[in-house]
């Protein structure tokens, strides 16, 4: 693997945390939160300064094994993983430690990408009511719209809703927050060009390791949808992160109710609100071209 990506590279322009809830060679679990992670270390303008791991898409047992797989197959020890709660029921961590004695001690800003459940950031804040003075953003992937249909299904969202107290409470950070939610990663589906790109690109071993859990995870979607293929969630999350730009922009004030965020649910009010919501990828051709080169950048 690219020695600059593990080690995070030279002159960074962001810092970076990411608290997710990888699940990549858990069977039958999404493996996008693995391909963000991937993405940020093909990004020579980013440094990943440590993983924190929720739950979510698992128990935090299983992503906690799936990040430990993740970072021994790529050789990722350079960067330091703290293990987030089990349960909304008992928010103390490591990751909430961690992330609330970083950002107190910060000699400069970091960005935080949050892409499953927002527990472990929650606590850290409860710990640290000053941690936004230390950030520059923090970005999550979760929270719906409206409706969200999955090949004519309807998908429930899971990553506010597991914990929607925390949810609900971590939109109060003062600190500058985008929310991408489900709605627009619609349109970011990896399919057989994807692969195709992917298999070219002459990236070696981990580019293997990537796309054999890339096909696994397509053909168990193929039998649940008839579709091959799959939305990269997180990845979307982590290039708005990176290429804002990409994005078409929607600010506003968000006026959920704690009982809205139990279904994901953001309620969007007036224009030139405190949170980002964008609302479509503005280039997806585009999208896609810096999404594979950070992939192909970060496991050559």
């Amino acid at each position: 693997m690219n020695r600059r990506a593990i080690q995070g590279g030279g002159a960074s322009l962001k810092n970076v945390i990411i608290d997710f809830d990888n699940t990549i060679g858990i069977e039958h679990c999404d493996i996008d939160d693995a391909l963000a992670l991937i993405y940020l270390l093909g990004d020579p303008g980013v440094t990943v300064r440590a993983v924190t791991t929720s739950f979510g898409n698992s128990t935090q047992e299983n992503v906690t094994k799936a990040t430990r797989y993740l970072f021994d197959e790529l050789g990722l020890s350079g960067i330091p993983v703290y293990r987030g709660c089990d349960s909304p029921t008992d928010r103390k961590s490591a990751a909430a430690d961690f992330i609330a004695g970083y950002l107190a001690g910060a000699k400069g800003k970091c960005t935080l990408l949050v892409t499953g459940s927002v527990s472990n950031i929650y606590q850290a804040w409860l710990q640290n009511g000053s941690m936004a003075d230390a950030l520059d953003e923090i970005v999550f992937m979760g929270g719906v719209t409206e409706r969200l249909l999955l090949h004519g299904h309807d998908l429930p969202e899971l990553n506010f809703s597991v914990d929607p107290e925390a949810a609900h409470g971590v939109m109060a950070i003062g600190a500058p927050k985008t929310v991408i939610t489900a709605n627009p990663c619609l349109s970011a589906f990896f399919d057989d060009e994807i692969f195709s790109r992917l298999r070219g690109s002459g990236a070696g071993p981990h580019m293997d390791f990537l796309l054999r859990h890339a096909a696994e995870w397509a053909d168990f979607l193929e039998k649940v949808f008839s579709v091959r293929g799959f939305h990269v969630w997180d990845v979307v999350a982590a290039c708005y992160l990176t290429d804002p730009a990409l994005f078409a922009h929607r600010w506003c004030g968000l006026f959920s109710s704690p009982d809205d965020f139990r279904t994901g649910l953001l309620r969007c009010g007036e224009k030139g609100g405190d949170v980002n919501i964008p609302t479509a990828i503005n280039d997806l051709a585009l999208f896609w071209d810096t999404v594979v080169g950070r992939w192909v950048s970060a496991l050559r």
